[in-house]
């Protein structure tokens, strides 16, 4: 059986609640991170939907540079500003924390986060409590780069959070980013609704045109 497509609506990266449209996806309720194997998807579908059942809902989707979470509290000020908005998926650059891992925050939404030991960069994923056996799988790829996998109808969605190098970083530092970034979008399955989003750290303005030609 298969829900109805539901609108997904994706926030502007300057933070929450610009809404734009996006592809169409509805979720299944499930199992917390229950990993489905690609080749058996089929089987597993069936044995799962004996005891499944299809939520129709209106799922927001963004992305937002947080400059840093580093600090203590500052968890905590981020999820009572999300409060503000509607929010299900939100993407975060610029996290600074080190390595990877996964917490249950105290508001009960999910973190899963990819960073580096010199706290530099580092993304990662806060999923809200309501969709949280929706999610499949999250992937750590570097402290550049994430990617959550999201149990839905018609197709799965994979969501890559970005946080891109400036212009002023070296060349092997953009290329290991742009391989990361190629090589993650090979891994996801064929028949996947994919979104890359995040902090591309692209030049824009009314001058731009001075360093970028042919960009207004």
């Amino acid at each position: 059986m298969m829900s109805t497509p539901n609108l997904i609506t994706i926030p502007d990266r300057s933070g929450p609640g610009i809404k734009t449209a996006a592809p169409v996806v509805g979720f299944h309720q499930g199992g917390l991170g229950e990993k489905w194997a690609t080749g058996g998807e089929q089987e597993q579908n069936q044995r799962n939907n004996q005891h499944l059942r299809i939520a129709k809902q209106e799922v927001t989707i963004g992305t937002w540079n947080v400059r840093s979470l580093s600090a203590t509290g500052k968890l905590n000020e981020l999820e009572h500003e999300m409060g503000n908005y509607t929010w299900n998926i939100l993407g975060i650059a610029e996290m600074r924390w080190i390595g990877n891992g996964e917490i249950i925050s105290e508001d009960g939404h999910k973190v899963w986060w990819s960073g580096d030991e010199k706290k530099l960069g580092g993304v990662g994923f806060i999923v809200h409590l309501k969709i949280l056996n929706t999610v499949m799988e999250c992937e750590p790829i570097s402290n550049r780069v994430i990617r959550i996998r999201i149990r839905a109808a018609p197709r799965n969605l994979s969501v890559i959070q970005v946080y891109a190098p400036t212009s002023d970083c070296n060349e092997d530092e953009l290329e290991m980013f742009y391989h990361q970034l190629e090589a993650t979008l090979k891994n996801i399955p064929k028949k996947d609704i994919f979104i890359v989003m995040g902090d591309w750290n692209a030049k824009i303005g009314s001058d731009a045109h001075a360093e970028w030609p042919g960009t207004a």
